[in-house]
């Protein structure tokens, strides 16, 4: 293992006490860099957008740093202008580069910037890596280059990020096939790595769980999760009667239309919206499942699938991307996106064959894709690399594991 680096992670998103935006993935990896030796700071200006109520003026641009063993954040609260405007990007980018100088004498001069998410984390950290004249390793996990979210000067941004990075992360070949046909980045230049799963906390349960079967789904109530088509596959694969329940956790736009259409098929005692449940509880959910499913128009990689497999459920996807490097016949099923009959099939396949999936080997073989000692080493790799230290090319965990 190779330790001792000093890293300096820039974050799109970061968990923060106002912020309504995410993050907590990016802050999980940083902390797995930190306990395994190398000195990880992350720098982050608090995106929180003016419209957003509550809070807004709250410890308006004050910055503060929290050092835990090798881990330190420097963040700063704040409003942020709009993203899709460049003033709000010059804006944030600004307030990056001021806030690390402001720390400066603390944070030290980094071996290796590694944004997380192109856009904004990336654009500010190419002006640190220029700065500072440091590598620049840049992990993309966005689904935006799908639907055409980014605009023509956004995807400029991009490109230029991109073209001046070391190295480039996609967590799924199916993000990097999209990056590289849109000409944003070399084939030679990206690898593929998935995002880490923590086994100490997502782990099978001695036994299978009592009671009716559950089904667990986790993920934003959006139209780009396709809950709606979940639902009408589920009340068609299982008569009311049918001790087998589906519980939904998540919040979003589209939760009331969900309630209207689970009331209006009456299985409101069948089918559960759970809404938002706390991270530190999201283990046992899995744990109190027998398996879980999903039906997302797209996925670049698919976090809750990882998880779900590392605690030894098997899984349901749509073949949406990123779920395909790693759902296989052992572990679950892949269904075409918006087939319902094919979601149906598969549903009553996995309440029927239940017993032919290894909870325990499903598990275990999870482990070596998607566990923290993995995701350490390749990534360590990856910067040793970048430094010049090394010129052979990283073999990263891929979906043979699983087989």
């Amino acid at each position: 293992m190779h330790k001792g680096l000093r890293i300096l992670f820039v974050p799109s998103w970061y968990p923060s006490q106002n912020s309504p935006m995410g993050g907590t993935f990016f802050r999980e990896q940083a902390q797995a860099l930190a306990t395994e030796g190398s000195e990880v700071t992350v720098l982050h200006p608090e995106v929180r957008y003016w419209r957003t109520p509550g809070h807004l003026w709250s410890g308006l641009f004050r910055s503060h740093c929290h050092q835990r063993g090798n881990l330190l954040e420097v963040l700063e609260s704040g409003p942020t202008l709009s993203l899709r405007r460049r003033v709000g990007l010059v804006t944030w980018e600004i307030r990056v580069l001021l806030l690390y100088l402001r720390y400066f004498r603390r944070i030290g001069r980094p071996d290796v910037i590694h944004a997380q998410s192109a856009f904004p984390g990336a654009c500010a950290a190419r002006l640190l890596a220029k700065l500072l004249s440091t590598p620049l390793v840049i992990t993309e996990h966005q689904s935006d280059y799908y639907d055409g979210a980014y605009t023509p000067w956004q995807m400029k941004a991009l490109s230029r990020c991109f073209h001046e990075a070391t190295a480039v992360i996609a967590v799924s070949n199916f993000l990097k096939q999209t990056l590289t046909e849109a000409n944003l980045v070399s084939e030679a230049k990206i690898e593929v790595l998935p995002n880490p799963v923590d086994s100490l906390k997502f782990f099978p349960r001695p036994s299978i769980p009592a009671g009716d079967f559950r089904f667990l789904s986790v993920g934003s109530l959006s139209e780009l999760k396709r809950n709606s088509d979940l639902i009408l596959a589920f009340c068609e694969a299982f008569p009311l009667q049918e001790s087998v329940q589906l519980d939904i956790v998540g919040e979003g736009p589209d939760f009331e239309t969900l309630k209207e259409l689970i009331e209006s098929r009456g299985r409101g005692s069948q089918i559960r919206l759970l809404g938002s449940i706390p991270r530190e509880r999201m283990p046992d959910q899995f744990r109190k499942a027998h398996a879980y499913v999903q039906a997302s128009r797209i996925e670049t990689f698919g976090v809750a699938l990882a998880e779900a497999l590392m605690t030894g459920l098997p899984v349901i996807s749509t073949a949406c991307g990123g779920p395909e490097d790693f759902v296989t016949p052992a572990n679950g099923f892949l269904v075409p996106v918006g087939e319902k009959q094919a979601m149906v099939e598969a549903l009553r396949s996995i309440r029927r064959d239940y017993s032919r999936f290894n909870r325990h080997q499903i598990s275990t073989q999870s482990r070596d894709v998607f566990g923290i000692p993995s995701f350490v080493n390749h990534v360590m790799k990856l910067y040793t690399r970048v430094l010049g230290k090394v010129e052979a090319p990283l073999e990263f965990p891929g979906k043979e594991t699983l087989r």
